[in-house]
């Protein structure tokens, strides 16, 4: 979903939180002001993000 939004993968930091008792990876992204925006709408449906 957030490369749709623009986002770039910058890289996963492994085991990087404790989520309810267990090791969880962490996906790290990013966006510059100057990075181009894609023509996507989202709406935000029963709380999930739908592309529309």
């Amino acid at each position: 979903m957030y490369e749709k939004c623009g986002f770039s993968f910058e890289g996963t930091e492994r085991d990087a939180l404790c989520w309810e008792g267990q090791w969880v990876d962490q996906f790290l992204m990013s966006i510059l002001r100057s990075d181009p925006r894609p023509d996507v709408t989202l709406e935000f449906d029963a709380g999930a993000a739908v592309e529309r």
